[in-house]
């Protein structure tokens, strides 16, 4: 998203400068179309690649076997006993 806002600050600086030309201007399109593919990538990130809820998020609401099973995935190198430690010392 840094990106974003560098490209949006590179792209006004070939706004018009004079009044009469910025009424005469569709320069502006670019600037305010320019965030469509953006904000249509992160859409669609938010709803079908990042559908998970954090280990924590999921603790302070009670699902606990959501937040075992992500625990599962994070520290799939160690034991279950580690596992199981991890979501106790998350717990409390």
């Amino acid at each position: 998203m840094a990106f974003f806002g560098l490209g949006q600050q590179l792209l006004s600086m070939g706004m018009p400068k004079s009044a009469s030309d910025l009424a005469t201007s569709n320069y502006w399109m670019v600037i305010y179309g320019m965030q469509i593919p953006f904000i249509l990538i992160a859409l669609y990130l938010h709803m079908f690649v990042f559908t998970e809820e954090p280990i924590d998020f999921n603790i302070k609401q009670g699902n606990h076997d959501a937040a075992k099973g992500l625990i599962a995935r994070v520290y799939n190198r160690e034991s279950a006993q580690t596992q199981d430690e991890i979501f106790e010392e998350k717990h409390l």
